[in-house]
């Protein structure tokens, strides 16, 4: 009789329990991402998954209470995800699964946080944590101060970024891109987080898969919305500057081939072909690839911290920049050869144009 009635208390906890993770999650991924009055033809998008595991069924509600009302319905019973974004919908194309299309207006992100190359594995919650925090110390500031919460979901983690105003659906992919890009020397953070057509798991709900409950790890009390005009004017900004510095670059560059009357051609090929990695590695020198840039362990001053960018070919140029943030100083890969190996500007050519299998003309 008495292990009865503990078991039946434990029980009651862990049912209440449910209730309180359940109702906080929805309400908080609403209020992130849903808490506007809806146009009449606006609704949320609530996916699921059928018998053959495709989240390929959908329903549209409009209100919290139907919003609630519906996922509570659903839950353990199948998996359950949202689409952060409003999205507007014809009666035809009702309680069906929509596209890119259909999206109206968008006020966060939800990155995705996954251990890379084990996406497929249960991870305790104190293991998703870490990666979380891993993730999150790498964020610049004005994205951590924008965090809305953080969960669990059992084979990973979400952290909820918000937005200071609703972006239509041109806009948000701009800002999408954008982020992907800013964030792309940041591991652990799914790829799928930056399509703005993309679903993630509604925290509170079951994760059949895991037979596991998502739930909240974190929700920020001072949350400040990133700013999106000054947002994409400093991601402008910092590519204008690159662009301007590599400028100074060619100008220095095209000087010495003209005093030593090399083909320019040439010396174009050799920026091309040759990459700092292949003399990084060649030297010695400590260095980590990212999406659009190396960050390295400065060649020509003593650090721990690396302080040496190298700025790979864009849209702009078809050769790669460096700079050294200790004095400032901009090298393409002819100028850091001369400097590193102190030769000069023809013997770092002849250098150069070997490795690249280039024969030197001279005009």
């Amino acid at each position: 009789m008495i292990i009865k009635e503990k078991n039946n208390t434990i029980n009651s906890i862990l049912s209440e329990m449910y209730i309180n993770n359940f109702t906080e999650g929805i309400n908080t991924v609403f209020k992130a991402f849903f808490s506007t009055e809806l146009e009449k033809d606006e609704y949320i998008e609530v996916v699921f998954d059928s018998a053959d595991k495709q989240f390929n069924k959908a329903r549209h509600v409009k209100t919290f209470e139907e919003f609630l009302f519906l996922v509570k319905s659903l839950d353990k019973k199948v998996n359950v995800t949202f689409c952060p974004a409003v999205r507007k919908i014809t009666e035809d194309k009702k309680n069906r699964r929509t596209g890119l299309e259909n999206i109206s207006r968008v006020k966060g992100i939800v990155l995705d946080v996954e251990k890379k190359n084990d996406h497929n594995t249960k991870k305790e919650s104190t293991e998703v944590i870490k990666l979380i925090d891993s993730v999150y110390s790498q964020l610049p500031n004005e994205l951590k101060q924008a965090v809305f919460y953080t969960a669990y979901t059992g084979g990973g983690g979400q952290i909820a970024i918000v937005f200071n105003r609703f972006l239509d659906r041109e806009k948000a992919k701009e800002v999408y891109e954008k982020l992907r890009e800013y964030l792309s020397h940041v591991e652990n953070i799914d790829p799928t987080s930056f399509n703005l057509a993309g679903c993630q798991r509604l925290i509170g709900t079951t994760n059949l898969k895991y037979d596991v409950q998502s739930f909240l790890l974190w929700k920020n009390p001072k949350v400040v919305p990133v700013d999106i005009e000054r947002f994409l004017k400093c991601a402008e900004e910092s590519e204008n500057a690159v662009n301007e510095l590599s400028v100074e670059v060619e100008k220095a560059t095209e000087k010495q081939v003209v005093f030593h009357r090399i083909d320019k051609n040439c010396i174009d090929e050799i920026k091309r072909r040759v990459s700092f990695a292949s003399i990084f590695d060649e030297i010695g020198v400590q260095y980590k690839r990212y999406a659009r840039y190396l960050s390295v362990i400065c060649p020509f001053h003593s650090e721990e911290h690396p302080s040496f960018v190298v700025f790979f070919s864009n849209s702009y140029r078809n050769w790669e920049l460096a700079v050294d943030y200790h004095n400032n100083e901009r090298y393409d890969i002819i100028s850091f050869v001369q400097k590193y190996y102190d030769i000069s500007f023809s013997k770092a050519i002849e250098m150069l144009a070997e490795k690249a299998g280039i024969k030197v003309k001279k005009t």
